[in-house]
Order: structure tokens, then C-alpha cells, then sequence
């Protein structure tokens, strides 16, 4: 798959995928720069013109910000997304252990949403289209959920994109 600036129109990974190769889209790094720094517009209404649920998180996975697909999609308001890790905004079981989300083994070794975040973070590496299966607390008991995600490095900041839930 080839990623695409929808700024600028530049190939963000060159080489990548071929000519003939799907293409989606993100921001690179001196577009973002280059948005945030006009400040023309707030984060916020720079995520609203985003087309699918974005969720922005520090290396920790805290939430900082989130556009209005993503409140609709976790059926929660700014108050309780902001300030909250990813694994409990999304309901996940591990992230009611002792020591919250990010505590347990599982959080360590085995949540995608996690590891993908710290690899953006970490090393600037964006994740496209990558499945994540999270064990999902619900009023009907735990279920399994599947969400199709990608990360991109902002900065200090990642954003975490919801393709798909399955």
C-alpha cells in the first residue's frame, strides 16, 4: 500500500507498494508541522477534517484529543475520553486489572493498540491497516472485538486511527 500525503500529494514512504498499489493517506510530518504551526485552526478542527475516528495519544496511550467520529464510534463525550488511556476508553477488560491500562502482561505483549503506538511513538514508524482484537467489557459481559487500525507519528504526539471495527 502506498501512503500519500493528502496535504502536499507526496509519496510519504517512497519505494513503497509500486505504482499499481492501493493508496491512502495521511499527513506528513512538515505538512502537520506546517498545520499546526499556522494555527489557523485548533487541533481539534484540524481532527474534524479527518474522515474517519482519530484519536490523538501521548507515548503513554493517554488520550489528549479525539475528533467527533471517534466520540460517536466509543458512544462517549470529550470529558470522558481526554486525559483517559486508550484501553479505557474502549471499554478493554485488561484495563480494569490492578494498575489500569498498560499494567498487565497482556498490555505489554499482546494489545496491538499498544505496541503499535509505542513503535509510532517510538521510532516515527507509522502501522497502516494493522487488525487489533481487544477483549471488550460490556453490560452483557466481556465480548471480543476486532478494530482495524493505523498509527502516524505528529510530533510527540500519535495518531491513532480507526479503520474498521469488526
Amino acid at each position: 500500500m502506498k501512503r500519500v500525503c493528502a496535504w502536499c500529494g507526496r509519496e510519504m514512504e517512497p519505494g513503497q507498494g509500486g505504482q499499481n498499489a492501493p493508496i491512502t493517506h495521511g499527513i506528513c510530518l512538515s505538512c502537520m508541522r506546517r498545520v499546526l504551526n499556522e494555527r489557523s485552526s485548533s487541533l481539534p478542527e484540524f481532527l474534524e477534517n479527518l474522515e474517519a475516528p482519530v484519536i490523538v495519544v501521548d507515548a503513554e496511550a493517554v488520550v489528549q484529543e479525539a475528533n467527533l467520529r471517534a466520540y460517536a464510534l466509543l458512544d462517549k463525550d470529550r470529558t470522558h475520553v481526554a486525559g483517559h488511556r486508550a484501553g479505557e476508553i474502549i471499554e478493554c477488560a485488561y484495563a480494569h486489572l490492578p494498575g489500569g491500562c498498560g499494567s498487565s502482561e497482556h498490555c505489554r505483549t499482546g494489545c496491538v493498540i499498544r505496541r503499535s503506538v509505542t513503535l509510532t511513538h517510538s521510532t516515527g514508524q507509522a502501522v497502516e491497516g494493522i487488525m487489533a482484537e481487544q477483549e471488550i467489557e460490556t453490560p452483557q459481559g466481556v465480548r471480543r472485538q476486532r478494530f482495524l487500525i493505523s498509527t502516524e507519528r505528529a510530533g510527540e504526539l500519535v495518531l491513532l486511527r480507526i479503520d474498521e471495527v469488526k
